[in-house]
């Protein structure tokens, strides 16, 4: 693991996923039930968009091979499926 940028987030980060293929980080704020996605650049990291979460969302993964992220909603024992290509067209 090495530092390569800081980034301010409105909330507390909970779970942390890398997509390596696409360059995204994924970090859950549970806080405010927020899933954050990250572009991975040279010069750091730069917000990309911003999706509604399950209450709790503690954890996330992603499937690299198709870029699907997962989400747990430990407060209600759901998980949520989120495919961000459809989502933002």
């Amino acid at each position: 693991l090495r530092l390569i940028a800081r980034i301010s987030a409105a909330g507390i980060p909970y779970g942390i996923a890398l997509d390596s293929t696409r360059g995204r980080l994924w970090v859950t704020l549970t806080g405010r039930n927020v899933l954050e996605e990250y572009q991975l650049t040279d010069g750091g990291l730069t917000a990309i968009a911003e999706f509604p979460t399950p209450r709790s969302p503690n954890s996330v993964a992603v499937d690299i091979a198709t870029g699907t992220v997962y989400v747990t909603g430990t407060a209600d024992g759901v998980v949520q499926i989120l495919n961000p290509r459809s989502v933002r067209g």
